[in-house]
């Protein structure tokens, strides 16, 4: 996801791969700026502007797209509860949970849910 930008240094660049790796591997804790600047020993302010020069997202925005894809895939594969999905992939608060679901996929996680199911019953396979 990193866009190509030639004028960034390479120091740039690792740590925002640093800080790729690290959300992927932690999505579903707790990310917040204080445990990002612990983490990286770096302002965060600065790790923001350069993640977001180099791959088009704030950092928590990046987090909750990383999140929301997760919970499609929670949802397309499980019948787990929403507030289930949305504790294993790092939102505790519900509404939260599905106002930012909304804001990627443009559906709640209950229309998400009713179009998934709609697309597997009108593809059945014979």
């Amino acid at each position: 996801t990193l866009q190509q930008n030639s004028s960034k240094g390479s120091k740039a660049v690792i740590k925002v791969q640093a800080l790729l790796e690290f959300i992927h591997q932690h999505y579903t804790e707790k990310l917040n700026s204080t445990i990002i600047t612990k983490e990286f020993d770096n302002n965060y302010d600065y790790l923001n502007r350069i993640f977001k020069e180099l791959t088009g997202y704030t950092i928590t925005k990046y987090v909750n797209k990383v999140r929301i894809g997760h919970a499609q895939e929670l949802i397309k594969a499980t019948h787990m509860s929403f507030g289930e999905i949305g504790y294993l992939i790092g939102m505790d608060d519900p509404y939260y949970f599905s106002k930012t679901f909304k804001q990627f996929t443009g559906l709640s996680p209950a229309q998400y849910y009713k179009q998934v199911r709609a697309d597997e019953s009108s593809s059945t396979i014979f």
